[in-house]
C-alpha cells in the first residue's frame, strides 16, 4: 500500500511539474509551490528511509539561503534605482 501511494504521489508531482508553465503562467508563487511540492515528494520519503541524509540536506540549505537572500537584495536594489536614470 505504501509503494502504491508513493508512486501515485510522484506521478501527480511529475504531471504538475510538466504542466506548471501552463497552470501558473502568470503566478510565480504557484510555480514555486508546484516545484516545492515535487521536491518534497522526493526528499521526504528518502529522508524517512535514510535519516543520515538529513545532515547534508540541511548543509545544502545554507548556500541556497544565501543565494535567495542575495537575489532578493539585488531585486530590491534594482527597483529602488528605477526612474532616477542612474545605475
Amino acid at each position: 500500500p505504501i509503494a502504491g501511494n508513493f508512486f501515485g504521489t510522484v506521478s501527480i508531482a511529475l504531471l504538475l511539474i510538466f504542466a506548471s508553465p501552463w497552470i501558473a503562467r502568470r503566478r510565480r508563487a504557484l510555480r514555486i509551490g508546484i516545484v516545492a511540492y515535487a521536491t518534497a515528494t522526493q526528499l521526504v520519503p528518502m529522508s524517512i528511509r535514510h535519516p543520515a541524509v538529513l545532515l547534508p540536506l540541511l548543509g545544502a540549505l545554507i548556500p541556497v539561503a544565501i543565494t535567495i537572500w542575495a537575489l532578493v537584495a539585488l531585486s530590491r536594489k534594482g527597483r529602488a534605482g528605477q526612474g532616477t536614470g542612474h545605475t
